[in-house]
Order: structure tokens, then C-alpha cells, then sequence
């Protein structure tokens, strides 16, 4: 009777375990234990690898070269998780002073004056990188030199993986790599000053949809002629997003403290006015459904304060549905594939905001590297 009491209280102990895993697992933050979040540190000089599931840095990956005789150090601006999982890219920008972000840097350029003093034009003569990690490892397996003073800004991948996308905004180009060779294989010249920065490419893989802050425009790339069209904004784009289905690239717009809707079928262009009390948007994000986009409002720049929200925009509605408070200067922006989580870079409190879209609050705040920027989301495949 003893031995059958024992056996009953263990299996009921076991139930009791499995049940509770199962209903704290999503509570977490992950469907799968392995996912991962890869944070470009900028200032840190590195890459912070989050486990979703443990809300914690697992990894760090420091970006400096230490087979350069001179141990190169690289900020890293963005960072993008390759579509077939096997890869993760990083724009790589090798620093004279390194306590000069990316950031600054094109302050700097865009505003000499105001940043002339602060002595910001130092410029390496080491090469500027594309950087790529092999996720199952976290090992930097690849540096590819694209040049000297590039200020590489973003990097994306086509749908198929094959071929990578890297922004130089001081050299006003596009750069296409391929990704099994590892080598140049185009470049794109966008027409003068209209340095490109944030892009992303469209589910078909024929464009590239690239935000050109010089020239207050976003940039429409055919990646087959590497021919640039021009879509006019209202104001100063930082980074653009593609709804899954292929119909809308959305624009931050940093001056307009907007969102710009495009009509990729006929580049019409309707605009989402972000709240009043808005800093200026970088950032974006649509969920997998294309109807809604999460808005990073980090401001910071151009003379306007920090911010500290995260803006969720229907798209049809053209409208901010709704606020949701996070960290100091929210800049990047990922969704989980599933649509449960927002994960957001707060580059002044040097944290990672987890929010929970379904109860559209922050539910977790993750201590990373100085000066987090890019963002992405890895699953094994």
C-alpha cells in the first residue's frame, strides 16, 4: 500500500512539473528552448547573444580582429539573422577613436558644425566589414573588407539567403555579396548625398526598399539591374520595413514623426502621424499578419529629446493604435516569428525591452552591451 501511495505521489509530482513548464515556457518568452536574439552592441564593440527563454545574455562575441597586428577593434551597427538560419551578418566599422559610434559619426556628417568639436574625424585606415557568425557556434567566420571610412550602416539577405545586401551611407553605395563566395559581386550607386541607410528586401527577392536620408527618400533597387527609383518622403527616412505579404514597405520618418505607407503596386504614399508627444521614429518592424507595425520613437537626435516608447501602427488604418512605455532612446525593433514578443535596443539605458504584444506591455528589461542598435531574431531551422 506504501509502495503504491509513493508511486502515485511521484507521478502526480512529475504531472505537476510537466504542466507548469508548459504553462511558463511562453510566459518566458520562446516556443523553442534554442531561439535566440543577436543585439549589436555598438560602443561595446561586440555582438550580445539573449536567450529568449532564460531573458538573459548568454553570449558575447567580440568583434575585434586580434589577427591584426594593431587588434582593430569594430563597432557593430546592425546585424541580421540570414533567412535559412545558417548565418548571422554584421556591418563591421573599424574604429580611429574607438569611442566613436556609427551614430555620431553621421552626425558628424550631416551636421559638421555642431559636431566639429567634438573630435570626430579620425578616420581608420583599416577596412570596414561585413562580419558573419555561425549561429550553431557563435564563432566569427568570415571578414569580408569592404574599405576603409565606408561607415557601414545595415545589412539584409535576400529571401533565398543567397546573397547579402550592406549600406555604405559616406560612400552613397549598395553593395551586393555573395553568400556563398563571400565576394562583391555588385554595387549600387545611389545618386549623390542620398546616403543610404536602413533597407530591406521584398518576399519575391527582386527589390531592395532603402531609406536615403540624404536626399528624404527611399530608395526602390532593382537587384537585378542594381538601377535605383526614387520615391519622395516628407522628411528624414531612417529604416524601412516590408509587410510579409509584400503589398507595403513602411519608412520611419525621424523629422516627420511619421510612418510612410508605399503602395509597393503603385508607390503611392499615404503617412501614420505617430502621437504628438513623439521624438522622432528609427526603427520598425510589421508582424507576420502584415497588419501591424511596432515603431521604435528613440528621438535623440536632430535636437529632440530621448524617447522611451515603442508605437504599434495599423497599417490599413494608417494610425498608432497604441503606446507602450520601454526603455531611454528605443532604437531597433524584432517580432518573434510567432507574433508574441517585441524586442527592442534602448541605446541610452543600454538595456533590450521584451513586450508582450497581447498584453502590449513591457514585461522585461535586458541589461546588454553600451549603445545597443540592430536586432534580430534566430531560430534553428
Amino acid at each position: 500500500m506504501k509502495r503504491k501511495y509513493l508511486w502515485l505521489t511521484g507521478g502526480i509530482s512529475v504531472l505537476l512539473v510537466v504542466v507548469a513548464a508548459f504553462l511558463l515556457f511562453p510566459v518566458m518568452g520562446a516556443k523553442n528552448a534554442n531561439d535566440k536574439v543577436y543585439v549589436a552592441a555598438e560602443d561595446a564593440g561586440r555582438i550580445d547573444v539573449i536567450s529568449p527563454k532564460s531573458r538573459s545574455v548568454i553570449t558575447e562575441i567580440d568583434l575585434a580582429n586580434k589577427e591584426d597586428a594593431d587588434g582593430t577593434m569594430y563597432m557593430a551597427h546592425n546585424v541580421q539573422v540570414a533567412p535559412d538560419g545558417k548565418s548571422v551578418w554584421v556591418t563591421a566599422n573599424a574604429m580611429a577613436n574607438h569611442t566613436t559610434s556609427l551614430k555620431t559619426r553621421i552626425l558628424d556628417k550631416l551636421f559638421p558644425t555642431a559636431y566639429a568639436d567634438e573630435g570626430h574625424d579620425e578616420v581608420s585606415t583599416s577596412s570596414d566589414q561585413v562580419v558573419v557568425i555561425d549561429p550553431l557556434t557563435d564563432k566569427i567566420t568570415r571578414r569580408i573588407d569592404i574599405g576603409s571610412d565606408q561607415h557601414l550602416a545595415h545589412v539584409v539577405l535576400t529571401p533565398d539567403s543567397k546573397f547579402a545586401l550592406a549600406t555604405s551611407q559616406n560612400k552613397g553605395e549598395v553593395y551586393k555579396i555573395d553568400a556563398e563566395t563571400f565576394k562583391v559581386v555588385g554595387t549600387a550607386k545611389a545618386k549623390t548625398n542620398a546616403q543610404p541607410h536602413g533597407l530591406r528586401v521584398s518576399p519575391d527577392g527582386k527589390y531592395a526598399y532603402v531609406a536615403l536620408m540624404g536626399d528624404k527618400s527611399m530608395g526602390k533597387l532593382s537587384l537585378a539591374t542594381l538601377a535605383f527609383e526614387y520615391i519622395p518622403l516628407n522628411g528624414t527616412p531612417v529604416q524601412t520595413g516590408i509587410t510579409a505579404d509584400g503589398k507595403y514597405a513602411l519608412v520611419s520618418v525621424f523629422t516627420d514623426k511619421s510612418v510612410a505607407i508605399v503602395d509597393t503596386s503603385n508607390g503611392n504614399v499615404r503617412y501614420a502621424k505617430l502621437p504628438g508627444d513623439a521624438k522622432g521614429p528609427l526603427q520598425l518592424y510589421p508582424t507576420s499578419d502584415a497588419r501591424y507595425a511596432y515603431v521604435a520613437d528613440q528621438g535623440n537626435d536632430f535636437g529632440q529629446s530621448a524617447g522611451n516608447s515603442l508605437y504599434k501602427v495599423d497599417v490599413q488604418q494608417a494610425k498608432t493604435v497604441q503606446t507602450i512605455p520601454v526603455g531611454t532612446a528605443p532604437h531597433g525593433v524584432v517580432v518573434s516569428p510567432d507574433d508574441w514578443y517585441t524586442y527592442v535596443t534602448n541605446m541610452e539605458s543600454n538595456d533590450v525591452s521584451v513586450v508582450d504584444n497581447n498584453d502590449g506591455k513591457e514585461v522585461a528589461r535586458i541589461k546588454v552591451g553600451k549603445k545597443p542598435n540592430g536586432i534580430s531574431y534566430w531560430t534553428k531551422q
